[in-house]
Order: structure tokens, then sequence, then C-alpha cells
């Protein structure tokens, strides 16, 4: 078990504070219960957060982005797992300790979150009923009959995680922002499984997309390791272990910028267009200008009616199959799987939108948004939790050949394939280096929150973000005989929320090994900015019939591309 602590071995300059808590009753596991005060919680002060901590943080606090989800599947052996344990606490309570003291992380609060400058504390004790919740069938609305119905149940547990008020993180000041949340599903009609969508739901203040894979793979290990040793449950109060947090991914120190490229965007906003283009500068990073499609203009109701913005989620998946195929077909043209995704994007958004015919008078582009993973560039582990991201852009200027009807896209000549090849260089040179990343202008930011405030109304910076978790293997360290397994993992999702100032659309992607491709589509509803053809039809359901045609062709587009494996 963890490691014990005596709280007088705290420094003087912890900080006291009375906390609420909720505990999770019998009849509603993780949701619900009475209140109780835990009169002496105390933190001890880490570190300021960097920029993008801060970003997070301050954004989290506006209402702008609520919570990422990184789950999984997870199905259990009958000898290893009661039926009736499978949405209760102890089942996995010794595992998130040990989570818990992998990751550090997972103990920080944020106090001062609402100030221009907050600090990172440690919790030095932590009750696990506050960091795990049941989501209930009865709630989301759907009978589960085929697997049809479950793809909808895991779209509206989904929904649920990012908008449902009770899962948000309000008390982020003396509650580290971050959770377990367990969905039951079906068993397995083969196998005779337990099947439980698990999901680890968090800030992005505490770690990027890819801690979600960190947290998942610390989980899966303990949790395996702990069902085979029949590992009773750990306590539901603990104790945190002193450490330290390393130092902001994005410090100055860690991410250098020339003069150059921090003037770049200042020029570009105060130069003519054209001397702009020649001497290659932008106003914005993205490339974006006025002619790229980028949904509606940026609009909140979060300063105005204290409400955090709705999320709208899809979810595509592409078979084992048809990914193997895809993947084959990149790697004998040089390119990967990522810049093909954006390309195909943009030839469906392209029919989906309806503007297919203004590629060849050049009156539209798209772009694309691609968060970097700088872990490598850092010289930090993929199995650590925080936040190390940067971004690389992808413009879509489409020739006249390119805006195929439904039929073509997926059908691509050797011009698209060089372009794909030089897009998936460019990414891998962005997540090679440290210089002159476009997270470390944030630095310059003095007020993230007017920054953030005055930011609504405006344009947005690109078409849509396009964020690739990659393939996750579950068994990486535990044995490879799925007969000796007690849980294993079938499927992931990856889902982030929308944002008044974001991307009017993300596409969110993870893989596991040798198996499928999910794709979560995440969106503001109004934030399409489409035409209702139907006045009697709701903003919501015009934009889901849009993302269903997307869904479809470029699932279509896929298969396309894979038969010529």
């Amino acid at each position: 078990m963890i490691a014990r602590e005596s709280i007088g071995s705290e420094p003087s300059y912890s900080l006291h504070l009375a906390a609420v808590y909720r505990t999770q009753s019998t009849s509603t596991p993780g949701l619900g219960g009475e209140d109780f005060i835990l009169p002496s919680m105390e933190f001890t002060p880490l570190r300021k957060p960097g920029p993008n901590e801060k970003r997070c943080a301050t954004r989290h606090d506006l209402g702008f982005y609520s919570n990422l989800v990184v789950g999984g599947i997870y199905s259990f052996e009958p000898r290893y797992a009661k039926e009736s344990e499978l949405q209760h606490l102890d089942l996995y309570s010794s595992a998130l300790i040990d989570c818990i003291r992998q990751h550090p992380y997972l103990s920080v609060a944020i106090q001062g979150i609402d100030s221009t400058d907050p600090v990172l504390v440690r919790s030095t004790r932590i009750d696990l009923r506050n960091h795990f919740r049941a989501l209930r069938t009865e709630e989301l609305k759907t009978n589960i009959t085929s697997q049809g119905d479950e793809a909808a149940l895991l779209q509206r547990a989904i929904e649920q995680l990012h908008n449902d008020e009770r899962f948000m993180f309000t008390d982020v000041e003396s509650k580290p922002a971050w959770s377990v949340d367990v969905l039951v599903l079906p068993r397995d009609e083969r196998s005779a499984k337990y099947r439980v969508f698990i999901s680890f739901t968090y800030s992005h203040s505490l770690g990027d997309g890819l801690s979600g894979i960190a947290f998942h793979r610390t989980f899966y290990e303990a949790l395996q390791r702990n069902l085979q040793s029949n590992e009773s449950a750990g306590e539901a109060i603990i104790e945190t272990l002193p450490s330290d947090l390393p130092d902001p991914g994005d410090a100055a120190s860690k991410l250098p910028i020339s003069w150059t490229y921090l003037l770049s965007p200042v020029l570009g906003s105060y130069l003519p267009s054209l001397l702009s283009r020649l001497l290659g500068v932008t106003a914005k990073l993205s490339g974006a200008d006025d002619r790229t499609w980028t949904g509606s203009k940026t609009f909140s109701d979060t300063r105005t009616l204290g409400m955090r913005v709705t999320t709208s989620v899809e979810i595509v998946t592409i078979t084992a199959q048809t990914l193997q195929q895809v993947l084959a077909v990149c790697k004998r043209h040089g390119t990967t799987l990522t810049p093909l995704l954006s390309y195909l994007i943009a030839q469906v958004m392209s029919s989906a939108l309806g503007i297919s015919d203004k590629w060849s008078e050049g009156n539209v582009n798209f772009v694309t948004t691609v968060p970097v993973n700088l872990r490598k560039a850092l010289k930090v582990s993929e199995d650590v939790i925080g936040n190390y991201p940067s971004a690389a852009f992808m413009r879509h200027d489409l020739h006249a050949e390119d805006a195929h009807p439904l039929e073509r896209i997926g059908c691509l000549d050797e011009q698209s394939w060089q372009y794909l090849r030089s897009e998936s260089q460019k990414l891998a040179d962005v997540a090679s280096r440290a210089r002159d990343q476009p997270i470390g202008l944030l630095r310059y930011v003095s007020d993230f929150r007017t920054w953030m405030q005055d930011q609504v109304g405006g344009s947005r910076d690109s078409s849509w973000e396009l964020s690739n978790l990659g393939s996750f293997n579950p068994t990486r360290n535990t044995p490879k005989n799925p007969e000796s397994l007690a849980v294993d993992i079938e499927k992931m999702m990856f889902s982030q929320p929308a944002s008044p100032i974001g991307p009017p659309l993300n596409f969110n992607v993870i893989g596991i090994r040798d198996g499928e491709l999910n794709v979560c589509i995440t969106w503001q509803v109004g934030s399409l900015g489409i035409t209702r053809n139907d006045e009697n039809e709701s903003e919501e359901r015009n934009e889901r019939r849009l993302v269903g045609q997307v869904i479809t062709s470029l699932i279509t587009g896929l298969q396309e591309v894979g038969r010529t494996s």
C-alpha cells in the first residue's frame, strides 16, 4: 500500500483549509450522498504554474473548457471480479493508490485559480471517494439491445462527462481535478466477460491528452497485478508522499524563442497582406486568413450567465482491418495517418458544406491544428502525466481536381501523396525540436483571463483540431497470453470538450494495438455556422446531420485508401 507520512512533518507554511466533501451513497456509487467536513485539510505549496498550465487553469475557471476524457472498455474475467463489484470503489482503490503514488500531478490542487497569480499545491490527503464516480445507464436515456445501441450509450456517457454539472471540477482549490468514472456495459456473450467503460476524466491544467494514456497504463498494470494477487481494497482516505513537480514543459529554459519567430505575428498584423506573404509572416501562427473556413465567430454565454459551454459528441469507428490496410498504404507512400486524416477531412468537409465548387476559384481553404507531443524533444518519458504539447498547422489549398464529389473521396494521386509526405515530415520536425514552438509564446501573455475573454466575438484560428494519441498497447509490460490476463482492454476513447474560443470542430483520435480506431468528433452547438434549411429544426440537429455526413464519407474515404494496399 502507499507509505504514510506524518502530518506533523509538514513544513510550517502548509495551508490549512476547511473543505466540503461528498461521499458516495450505497444506492448511487460516486454520485449523491451527504456532506461532511474535514476541518484541517493541508496543502503544501509546490510552484507557480507554467504559462500553459496557467492558460489551462484560467480557461477551466472561465468555463471555456471542461473535462478531458480518455477511457477504455475493460473486460474482466469472472473468476477475478464479481459483477456486484464493477461499479464500486473497492475493486479499483488499490490501483488508484498506485496511480497517485506514481504520478505527482494527481495530488495537485490549484489555489488562487481565479487570480493572476495561482499556485500549484500538493494535497497531503486524498479521499478516493471524491475521485470515483459511477455513471447510470438509466440516466443516459437509451436501452442497450445491440452494439449500435452501445455506441450511442458511450456517446451519451462522454457527453455527460463533458457537460453535466455533477461531473465538473468546481472545487479545484481543495481537490485535484480528476476522477475515474465507470459505466457497466453488457457482458460479452461469447466469453462471458464483464465489461466496464472506465474513463480517466481530468482538467487539462493537470495534463495533456497523452497524460490519459499514461494514467491508463499505470492503472491497467496495477489493476492486473492486484486482481491476480487478490489484493484487498485500499483505504479510502490516503496520505500522499512528498514529491516535487517537474519544471513546466514550456519553461523559457526549455523552449527558447527567436526574435524572428516572436515578431512574425506582430509584423503580420501591421504589414499589407501582399508584403506579409512575400516575407513569410502572418498575423496568425496557424496561417489562417480571410479565406479560411473557420465556422462561426467565437461566442460564449459564460461571462454573463455563468454557464459552461455545451459539447456535442459523435463517434467514428474504423475497423481493425481497414486501419491496418490504411497504415500499410501510408507506409508504402512514406507518410503517416495524421496528415492523411487531415487531408480526407478537408475533402469531406468541402463536400458536406457544399463549397466544393469554390476550390477552383481559390476562395476557400482549410487549416488544421495538430497538437504535437514534445516529450521526446524535452527528454521526458511517455509514461509521465503533465503538459508537454505544442502545435503544428496544416493548410489545405486543394486544386480544382481535388474537389471530388463524395464518391471520389479517398482517391489520391501522386501529387496528393507527395503533399502528405511533406506534411508528415513537417510534423516530425516540429516534434523533434524545442526551439520556436508556438506554445512557448504563451510566456509573453501577462493576463490570461483578459486575453481569453477578449477573443470572444473574433475569428477562430483554424478550421478544426486533429489530435491523435496514437495506438495504446495495454499489455506492453504484462503477459501477452490472453488466457493469463485477469483484465484486458478492448477499445479506447479520447474526447476533448468544445471551446468557445477554439476551432469549430475537434477530431480526437485513439486506437488500441491490433484493434479498431475511434474518433470522437466534438463541437460547440452553433460553432459550425451552417444555415438551417428547416426553420423548425434545432441548430444541434442540423449540425449533427452534417457531422453524420462527415462520418459516413470519412469511413468511405479510408476504405477507398485501404483498397489500394
